[in-house]
């Protein structure tokens, strides 16, 4: 892997501390977010959270990446993405236009690594997936992307912090209609969601959005 300005110069100690900084950031998002509401004076709303990651969800599309992929780059389950994509006409006509533009600009979507797709191994990884989930959704296989991380200090730096930083506790994204409704309370047609804080040993989906399944089983 090509890294410019580099190879040969860092020490063990600055590259361990770099992919640190890396992985903080890419689970940085909802504070930022928080902090930029807080400027505005005003409580979150469910709309701005919405579209926010519908942006992530299109951004991830264009780079190439598959649903299940765009949904880990975007923080949210799959079953939220699709559930977006199935009522929402022009969310998912945006998604089809940034697939597009995905297959317009490569090649053969998937063919060649990309840091799109070392962005979600790390992400998921760092949420709680385990390794071989982690590699799957990110669109590697498990030889390639082990052999990458043999020849590539970084991004073997990268999954050791994202190990480091994987949570006790992770971040779950569930909206309103998945959510048990309390005693006397009438279902509405509205969609809204808030993010809770729950074990990962609770999710039996399988899913890797975020949020995985307990500790990695195996090592790179």
């Amino acid at each position: 892997m090509y890294e410019p300005g580099t190879i040969g110069t860092e020490s063990e100690q600055e590259r361990a501390e770099r992919a640190d900084r890396v992985v903080a950031w890419l689970g940085a998002r909802d504070e930022i977010e928080r902090v930029l509401e807080e400027a505005l004076g005003e409580v979150p709303r469910e709309r701005d959270e919405t579209i926010a990651r519908m942006a992530e969800v299109l951004q991830a599309t264009a780079h190439g990446l598959g649903a299940e992929a765009a949904a880990v780059w975007a923080g949210i389950p799959h079953r939220v993405l699709q559930d977006w994509l199935a009522t929402d006409p022009a969310f998912a006509a945006a998604v089809e236009s940034a697939a597009a533009l995905g297959a317009a600009q490569l090649a053969e979507p998937g063919a060649v690594p990309t840091p799109a797709m070392i962005r979600v191994a790390v992400r998921a990884l760092s949420g709680g997936a385990t390794w071989p989930a982690a590699v799957a959704v990110s669109g590697f296989t498990q030889r390639p992307f082990r052999h990458l991380s043999n020849v590539s200090p970084t991004l073997a730096a990268l999954v050791d912090a994202a190990r480091r930083a994987r949570p006790r506790l992770s971040k779950r994204f569930v909206p309103s209609t998945y959510r048990p409704r309390r005693p006397g309370q009438k279902r509405t047609g509205e969609r809204s969601f808030r993010l809770l804080q729950r074990n990962s040993t609770t999710n039996p989906s399988g899913e890797v959005a975020v949020y995985g399944d307990g500790a990695p089983t195996d090592e790179v």
